[in-house]
């Protein structure tokens, strides 16, 4: 009886409706998926059904995450080391917050120090997401995206006195290493790189510098060359029937211009930059003896073009085959990179001699 009562209340009072992200005493959080006389039913984030009786739900505190909106804010805790400035490191982070698309602009987040000592500096990150359901998503490309600005910066994380000497070593030597070093290390592209490979590479970068709502690619242009941000936010649009829309955005360690260099196909975009931005440029001429002698470069490279096709996320457009299967679309570009590059397939032979290969366009 105590069930129905409450259920009847429940029902009335609507403090939450099916679909509704709820948390109830904060041990019971999901989606409302369906409301009865006797008992709630609630699938948890780890896709248990959970049935919490009514009589428990009106004694107990209860959290909408969808109302009034279904707008979510959270909360993430970062801590530097307490030899960068402060507000160096905050606008270090603000970036961070800029570079994800999952992090609204409305509400702002907000960065707020929480302490300091003489050995770490820690931050509180506040941010909002469009619904709950993102949170999980939003947190770990923070995360990813934070790592990535402090290591292109040469900010270093907060070190505990547990850690070990060699590790401590380690963040040493790359904080020292140059602004194109540290690029290149993010770089999953050239993870397979020596140090030695990776130094070597850098030297060969040329750097570019883009200020705030400065275009760097236009539609039209052909980029015959393979960028690396080194720093800073690019946003990437384009124009559809309903107007300018945002495909995506990178930071530190994220690279552009694959197509163009392999094609010389126009951009079909429009690149800026959200901050001051530094940009490397690595020529064909500087790639080629790297992808000779390092195959799977060129394989990741591809798979990187093919997940961007699937994604709709290409600068520009490569006029794929339309017969070619989408779990071949990867193949579709090392055939047309080896080309490019005069490079051996994985056999050995010269992608010109084999007679699997498609002719040249």
């Amino acid at each position: 009886m105590s069930d129905v009562f409450s259920g009847i209340v429940l029902n009335f009072s609507r403090p939450y409706r099916p679909g509704d992200w709820i948390s109830i005493d904060g041990s019971t959080d999901g989606r409302v998926i369906e409301m009865n006389w006797r008992a709630t039913h609630v699938l948890t984030a780890k896709r248990d059904l959970a049935i919490v009786p009514n009589s428990a739900i009106a004694k107990a505190k209860i959290v909408n995450a969808s109302s009034p909106s279904g707008i979510h804010g959270m909360t993430v805790t970062v801590q530097l080391d307490a030899k960068t400035p402060p507000g160096a490191a905050g606008e270090i982070l603000e970036r961070a917050i800029l570079n994800s698309r999952l992090i609204l602009a409305t509400p702002a987040a907000s960065i707020m120090i929480k302490s300091i000592t003489a050995s770490s500096t820690e931050f509180d990150i506040t941010f909002f997401v469009e619904d709950l359901a993102q949170a999980s998503r939003a947190q770990n490309e923070l995360f990813d995206l934070v790592f990535r600005h402090l290591a292109a910066s040469g900010i270093e994380l907060a070190s505990t006195q547990s850690q070990p000497y060699p590790a401590l070593q380690t963040a040493a030597s790359q904080n020292a290493a140059s602004g194109p070093e540290r690029a290149l290390n993010l770089v999953e592209l050239f993870a397979r790189l020596t140090a030695e490979e990776r130094q070597s590479l850098a030297a060969k970068l040329k750097q570019k510098t883009y200020d705030h709502g400065e275009a760097v690619v236009e539609p039209g242009m052909v980029l015959r060359s393979l960028f690396i941000i080194g720093a800073g936010v690019l946003s990437i649009t384009t124009v559809v029937a309903e107007g300018q829309i945002e495909v995506m955005r990178l930071g530190p360690g994220d690279h552009f211009g694959e197509l163009g260099l392999r094609t010389g196909t126009a951009a079909a975009v429009k690149i800026s930059a959200l901050v001051p931005t530094i940009v490397y440029e690595l020529t064909k001429d500087d790639l080629a003896p790297v992808l000779e002698a390092r195959p799977p470069i060129a394989q990741e490279l591809c798979r990187v073009l093919a997940r961007r096709q699937a994604a709709g996320q290409l600068i520009a457009s490569p006029n794929i085959d339309k017969t070619v299967p989408a779990n071949r679309v990867a193949g579709w570009f090392a055939d047309r990179l080896h080309r490019l590059f005069d490079l051996t397939d994985a056999r050995g032979a010269s992608p010109a001699l084999s007679a699997t290969r498609p002719q040249r366009l």
